[in-house]
């Protein structure tokens, strides 16, 4: 086993019975009968897929290697000796900060479904190899200039207006693409949050501007998130949501969710299209494969750069931070003070550029 195509995981449905059964009760609602629910009943969608994966990997290779015992709880199932065979064999073909992950989802998942199992030895696998786990890319190397973001959602826009007439699904999604730069540069949202905006739910118009609102069972760090997108956007946006989203859509596609991203079939764009449709675009027109995070390393540093004063309140508004440290200035994020600054940033760029 020395490829990660070697690893694949395996189903819940699939799973022991006791581990099946164990998850489920940690994912259990709270009811009138139990206050608090499971201990992973609070959980984003997101992180119970990354756990379901991560233990899902762990079942399929002890399976595949003969080490699965079907009436064995978790707790039992990650002993150091097995942990260690497990781990070495991910190793093989997976980035450190892969491997990092998967441990990770290993913790999680036995923390929820064994609360009293003693899970030491994991945590010192997962720092072992949170040391190991440097980037293989400087943090320069993972972003773009504000400038050049722009110049690139403004040309992927035009060359989508002049394509759609010859090449609908082409044209369609260059337009696409080239919103979701401005957009992502203008109010940088995490990716589960952007992948998953609905028209008139989390992403309405009010006046003449669009705005996204997050709940916050939704955001990371469990606070509500409330962003204005500027006014320049406003005709974009418009022209998207009536005409091309529509055109790509087409008919006889059952009942519309109101997800904002399509993909080339007209189905929702999920977060991994998402993602995928920025690295590669990124790629195609500058040559670096920035990620949507690469957005938000750029808005926090044109902060810091374009307005030292205001960079702290600008990149937890923006970013939604809500550490001790960015809680203090949690107040000019509220007034969209820090927003209003931020877009006067983008607005003297755009200006700089048209100048030449």
């Amino acid at each position: 086993m020395n490829s990660k195509t070697d690893f694949k995981a395996m189903k819940v449905e699939a799973w022991p019975e006791v581990d099946r059964r164990l998850w489920i009760d940690a994912r259990c609602e709270a009811d009138d009968t139990d206050e608090d629910g499971g201990l992973a009943s609070h959980w984003r969608p997101a992180t119970v897929a990354l756990v379901e994966r991560g233990w899902g990997t762990f079942l399929d290779w002890s399976e595949r290697t003969g080490r699965l015992i079907p009436d064995e709880r978790p707790d039992e199932r990650i002993a150091r000796p097995v942990v260690r065979a497990f781990v070495t064999a991910y190793a093989e073909g997976h980035a450190g900060k892969t491997v990092v992950n998967a441990v990770r989802a290993l913790i999680d998942f036995v923390r929820v479904t064994c609360p009293d199992a003693d899970i030491t030895h994991l945590d010192r696998v997962l720092r072992r190899w949170k040391r190991r786990a440097a980037p293989t890319k400087s943090p320069a190397e993972r972003m773009r200039p504000a400038s050049e973001l722009l110049a690139i959602g403004a040309e992927l826009i035009e060359r989508g207006l002049a394509t759609i007439g010859t090449n609908r699904v082409r044209g369609a999604l260059a337009y696409r693409n080239g919103l979701i730069f401005l957009m992502e540069l203008a109010l940088p949202l995490r990716l589960s949050n952007v992948a998953d905006l609905r028209i008139g739910e989390t992403f309405r118009k009010e006046g003449n501007q669009w705005r996204a609102v997050q709940p916050g069972a939704s955001m990371k760090n469990g606070l509500e998130h409330d962003g204005l997108y500027p006014a320049f956007l406003t005709p974009v946006i418009d022209h998207w949501v009536e005409v091309i989203r529509p055109l790509l859509r087409g008919e006889g596609k059952g009942v519309d969710e109101g997800i904002l991203w399509l993909g080339y079939d007209g189905a929702p764009l999920r977060s991994e299209g998402f993602a995928k449709a920025v690295t590669e675009t990124n790629r195609d027109m500058s040559g670096i494969p920035v990620s949507t995070h690469g957005f938000r390393r750029t808005a926090a540093t044109q902060a810091a750069i374009s307005d030292p004063k205001h960079a702290v309140g600008i990149t937890a508004a923006l970013l939604a931070h809500a550490s001790p440290n960015s809680a203090a200035i949690y107040d000019l994020a509220g007034s969209f003070e820090a927003q209003r600054v931020w877009l006067e940033i983008l607005d003297r760029l755009r200006a700089l550029d048209k100048e030449g």
